[in-house]
């Protein structure tokens, strides 16, 4: 056998890994997450001692997280805490890093050299588009965009059919989404809330943004176009005839949602991608460069997500984003009030379109 040996796990309703290293040494579960939420992967963590469980006593995991905001001592922190918590004979075969301008960052099990640049590939492979399995939070976020146009029962046959989730995890999903106040159980179905409260809106949409991977662009010249400017060339490359397959999103999408949003100017474009292409740059500014500084001032930022399942687009329209991806956008961004401004105004026009349907029944 060789040295490592690695295998494609087959992906299913349950919490799973994302591939086996196979050594002399033992087996190890690679799990490769984005994510910016404590919780969030803190769930991961012990879902991994749970897999453990059932495995020799000489195989470990790893978490790796990829595209994450958590800084580094952040990091270690919560793995510190994992293994506090948990009993010595797993806690010590789990461990977590986060990959960051290619390379990897923290704590990795002794064993062969050959790993950390497989580490480091698997990761590259698993954020190179969205994911393909629909997640739990795939759905939660389309009964949040459900939640803004209709009220009533929500079915589980529904969220199938709109995401193209299995059934337990559609059922996964709808008993955490009660958790968030989403939904709440009715005799053998479920029915969306009549109220949601911001908090509760606020962590269903960094749950969201969480799973998007992004990619920021900075002009070195410091004369890039503004956002208004590097739209229309893209609105101009759709109406020639160009397939790009985006949707515009932060302060721009979310004024068409909201004409009245009380911003005056975009910092930056925010555009949600679907492909896990983001080649069409160079028809926007060709002098735009990929960084992956936090430090550096973003121009033009792409969200990889998952398509919304919307009808086709006519040529040349730039329609908005979700008004999950515009808040998302918004929050990430720091406009904080802006987009709790926002969602209230999306919510009264909620309440608009559920009276009028209630006065012509």
């Amino acid at each position: 056998m060789a040295p490592f040996e690695q295998r494609r796990v087959q992906r299913d309703s349950d919490f799973h890994f994302d591939s086996r290293l196979e050594s002399p040494s033992g087996s190890v579960l690679l799990k490769i997450k984005r994510t910016s939420g404590a919780v969030e992967l803190r769930g991961v963590l012990l879902s991994l001692a749970y897999l453990l469980e059932s495995e020799p006593p000489g195989s470990r995991a790893i978490c790796v997280l990829q595209d994450s905001r958590l800084t580094g001592e952040r990091v270690q922190d919560e793995i510190t805490r994992f293994r506090a918590a948990v009993i010595p004979a797993l806690a010590d075969r789990v461990f977590l890093v986060a990959i960051r301008g290619g390379a990897v960052q923290g704590e990795l099990p002794p064993m062969d050299a050959p790993l950390l640049p497989m580490i480091v590939e698997s990761a590259q492979k698993e954020s190179a588009s969205p994911p393909s399995r629909v997640t739990q939070q795939a759905v939660k976020s389309a009964a949040l965009s459900r939640w803004l146009t209709t009220r009533g029962r929500l079915g589980v046959a529904d969220m199938q059919r709109a995401t193209g989730a299995s059934m337990p995890t559609v059922i996964a999903a709808f008993r955490a989404m009660r958790h968030d106040g989403l939904v709440y159980a009715q005799g053998a179905g479920w029915r969306l809330a009549d109220e949601l409260p911001w908090d509760n809106v606020r962590r269903m949409v960094d749950a969201h943004a969480a799973e998007r991977r992004v990619i920021r662009f900075m002009d070195p010249s410091g004369h890039a176009r503004p956002p208004v400017a590097m739209a229309e060339r893209l609105r101009k490359a759709q109406r020639g005839g160009e397939r790009i397959d985006v949707d515009l999103g932060g302060v721009l999408g979310a004024q068409q949602h909201y004409p009245d949003l009380d911003i005056t100017g975009a910092p930056r474009l925010d555009l949600c991608a679907y492909q896990g292409d983001a080649s069409f740059v160079r028809k926007i500014d060709a002098g735009l460069v990929e960084t992956v500084d936090p430090s550096d001032k973003a121009v033009l930022v792409i969200h990889m997500t998952r398509d919304p399942r919307r009808g086709p687009r006519q040529p040349g329209e730039l329609r908005p984003a979700s008004v999950i991806d515009c808040l998302a956008d918004l929050l990430e961004i720091g406009l904080h009030a802006e987009a709790r401004d926002f969602w209230r105004a999306m919510d009264l026009r909620r309440q608009a379109i559920s009276g009028q349907k209630e006065t012509m029944a």
